[in-house]
């Protein structure tokens, strides 16, 4: 008996709407394996998902109610789009140089101006 037999012909096939939800659940992705595949925290993939990068959300479908699920495509989309930001945007200027006694340089000169 093929495990598909469990499943309703009308959630197998893929024409139907339902079919193309199963189809999408298949190839998906929990936050969790999302956040071990891209090395980051799971609440990192939630913040992605909730209020996204630089106006980019993560994509992701909602599965049994409270369970999301990142479509395969959808966390491509999501990478190459966030990828294509962080290179296109202009680089932060550089930073004065930082002098941390510079100003106790400035006050010993002056001393030792006054003659102390």
């Amino acid at each position: 008996m093929p495990p598909n037999s469990l499943v309703p012909a009308s959630l197998r096939d893929p024409a139907a709407p339902s079919g193309d939800i199963l189809k999408a659940l298949d190839s998906s992705f929990t936050p969790a394996h999302v956040a071990d595949r891209m090395n980051v925290h799971i609440a990192t993939v939630y913040r992605w998902m909730d209020r996204g990068v630089n106006g980019v959300k993560l994509a992701f479908l909602r599965a049994g109610g409270r369970q999301r699920r990142v479509p395969r495509a959808d966390l491509a989309a999501f990478i190459v789009e966030t990828t294509r930001q962080a290179r296109s945007a202009s680089p932060e200027p550089p930073r004065p140089e930082r002098r941390p006694h510079a100003a106790a340089d400035a006050a010993g000169g002056e001393l030792a101006g006054a003659g102390w």
